[in-house]
């Protein structure tokens, strides 16, 4: 489970796992494109630059679906030039009633056939209600039908006789004091007045009749998917969750990843919730990989859960509580309303050239620009959710801005009107059919001029050598260039199927021993890591080997990586153990920024001087490689920090300096 949990348990350092692939336990391999042929031996090439031509000296031209193309450079230097990657993972953003929109983008993606390429859905609030009928195989049509149909008020009704009774007869007094008031031209107050009598009884409301019909909905569709592929039958393991969904059972996270294995049109599905734990919130990741036998209707339901309209879901029985214990649960975006996987787990980025892009679809509304500090009126907000809204909110901001070149904004203020606002906009369910048809239309287009967009670009890589150039390349896109006959792109094709032979041996090695044992250095294993230190004859070669070692999702060799070892034996290993504990370090200054500096930022009546203390720590931690730095940037902050809002200049107590000391590292 993706909790970010300090006070419940000890700090961990090791990355969690991708989001969209399953733990690999074995090096990657070129012998599908390339054939298992005799590797022959290595010899090193010298590049020397060139010095006559100003232009870049082509070494491959349009190879593989992405078109890579490789140029080298009078100065060594090397360019990659590709297409973009496929779209393989859609994020859908929390908006509430906004979400009326969603239809027009998945009928844009299915239009141009891009529906069928995405593999991971990743939803927040509304967003993972959308995302929880999509991934269960709904097409662009039944979607938009069921949305457009989809009555969010009555979703709301209690499951009482009598008090349903007296929300729908609000409803109609508030439909008919609208009727009267739109006659005499004030239709915005006679909606206003309409959305209270609609939400006012409904307030805290449980949202049984939402969660049963994302179940009934969802299994449906994952039955008609069933029923499509009847080559399927004879796989117990999918009969048994047919047989299931028949008898009135809900579709998991698990059916899923399952069946996503099989037929495209279904989808692994992430959703963000927030846990209150000991009354901190914390996000949590439901998906396949930590919440398998969870029913993506209830995930969506709990991620939905707007705070106040909703009352907060209650859960047990999850791999991420103790026994007996209960957690109080409450809306996804509260945490992180735009559910980017890479920001979720930044573990998965340390690529330097993508072999799948998200496409991100986000509301408009609100700035881009990333606020500095917390305000009284941010601080009534986080204290009526009960989390550090705007701290989140920030950061989300922030991380963002990485991923510009991949999202798409929601046109929400258009002649028809301005739908960012909460009432506008989040808590619209009484929105028109003909608003619902106008928002569907304008995100349609968007998200078309996104994909052709996309389709004239071209992305482009510089790189030192040509080596480092051939070696950043995906798997997928380095088969495609190692069918050229360049002796320098063939030198390094037989580096790498070497490097992975060795890799695969040293896997191999650390499998057969006993995992509760300390890892010995067996012979086989030693043999092995002498033949990587003898490849290792470059820097982008050395670079390359780091990065297979320091895999997140290879338990066998992150195993391997916190074993002793004699100093100097082993060049590469130490190096590789080395980019470890950066990638260690990172991740805990990561923590830091999101646990303790921006909660800190945000808090009302901040003095100036922790602002600039604050922010000064932020830009230390950022850089920080060792514990030692990290360890004197907060001893920094927890000396220097002031009191707020108080005559005396030091704090008697303070949150922010008992978290910084609580987070020293060991060095």
């Amino acid at each position: 489970m993706q909790i970010q949990q300090v006070a419940r348990q000890s700090i961990t350092t090791q990355a969690s796992e991708p989001l969209h692939h399953e733990p690999q336990e074995h090096a990657p391999s070129l012998a599908s494109a390339l054939g298992t042929g005799a590797v022959q031996p290595l010899a090193h090439v010298s590049q020397t630059p060139l010095t006559e031509s100003s232009k870049g000296e082509p070494i491959c031209e349009s190879r593989g679906p992405r078109e890579v193309s490789i140029s080298r450079h009078q100065d060594g230097s090397a360019t990659v030039t590709l297409n973009h990657p496929p779209l393989t993972s859609l994020v859908l953003s929390g908006g509430g009633a906004k979400g009326a929109a969603y239809p027009g983008a998945i009928k844009a993606l299915e239009q141009q056939g891009k529906l069928a390429e995405v593999r991971t859905l990743s939803g927040s609030s509304a967003g993972a209600i959308t995302a929880s009928l999509l991934a269960a195989g709904m097409n662009a049509d039944k979607f938009k039908s069921l949305s457009d149909k989809m009555d969010l008020i009555d979703l709301l009704d209690s499951p009482v006789k009598k008090i349903k009774l007296a929300q729908h007869l609000s409803g109609e007094n508030g439909k008919t004091i609208a009727g009267l008031l739109d006659k005499i031209k004030l239709s915005k107050l006679g909606s206003f007045v309409q959305l209270l009598c609609n939400i006012l009884p409904r307030l805290q409301s449980e949202a049984a009749p939402l969660e049963k019909t994302l179940k009934q909905e969802s299994s449906r569709s994952v039955l008609a998917q069933l029923g499509a592929h009847p080559e399927l039958n004879s796989r117990p393991e999918i009969a048994a969750i047919r047989q299931r969904l028949q008898q009135g059972g809900g579709v998991t996270f698990g059916d899923l990843a399952l069946l996503n294995r099989h037929i495209p049109a279904i989808k692994e599905l992430n959703i963000t919730g927030t846990g209150m734990f000991d009354g901190r919130p914390q996000m949590i990741l439901f998906n396949a990989s930590l919440t398998p036998n969870m029913e993506i209707a209830r995930a969506a339901h709990i991620s939905g859960s707007f705070p106040v309209v909703f009352s907060r879901p209650e859960e047990e029985h999850q791999p991420f509580l103790m026994k007996g214990e209960q957690l109080s649960l409450q809306d996804g975006g509260v945490m992180l309303n735009v559910p980017v996987p890479e920001l979720i787990n930044p573990a998965v980025r340390h690529s330097p050239i993508s072999e799948h892009d998200n496409l991100i679809l986000k509301f408009e509304g609100g700035s881009d620009e990333p606020v500095e500090r917390g305000s009284r009126k941010g601080a009534i907000a986080d204290w009526v959710v009960g989390a550090p809204v705007g701290a989140r909110s920030a950061l989300q901001t922030k991380g963002l801005a990485a991923f510009s070149d991949q999202m798409v904004t929601v046109p929400l203020i258009t002649e028809r009107g301005d739908f960012t606002g909460t009432l506008s906009g989040t808590l619209n369910f009484t929105m028109s059919d003909a608003d619902k048809q106008h928002l569907q239309d304008k995100l349609a287009d968007a998200v078309t001029g996104h994909l052709e967009g996309r389709t004239s670009d071209r992305q482009q890589y510089q790189f030192n050598d040509l080596e480092s150039a051939l070696l950043a390349l995906p798997e997928r896109d380095f088969a495609a260039v190692a069918l050229e006959s360049n002796a320098e792109i063939q030198e390094t094709v037989r580096f790498q199927q070497t490097a992975q032979e060795q890799l695969s041996v040293i896997v191999a090695s650390v499998l057969s021993q006993d995992p509760s044992a300390q890892l010995a250095l067996s012979d086989s294993l030693s043999d092995a890591l002498e033949q990587l230190d003898s490849l290792a004859n470059s820097p982008a070669r050395r670079d390359w080997l780091v990065a297979q070692f320091n895999q997140a999702d290879n338990t066998a060799l992150a195993r391997l990586l916190n074993t002793a070892s004699p100093a100097g034996q082993f060049p590469i290993l130490e190096q590789s153990k080395g980019e470890a504990r950066h990638r260690e370090v990172m991740t805990v200054a990561h923590n830091i920024i999101h646990e303790v500096i921006y909660p800190s930022l945000f808090r009302p009546g901040q003095p100036d001087s922790n602002v600039a203390l604050l922010r000064q720590t932020e830009h230390a931690l950022v850089n920080a490689k060792t514990p030692s730095e990290v360890n004197v940037a907060l001893k920094e902050l927890a000396d220097n920090y002031g009191a707020r809002n108080k005559p005396w200049s030091k704090p008697r107590s303070s949150t922010t300096v008992s978290q910084a000391q609580a987070w020293m590292m060991k060095e």
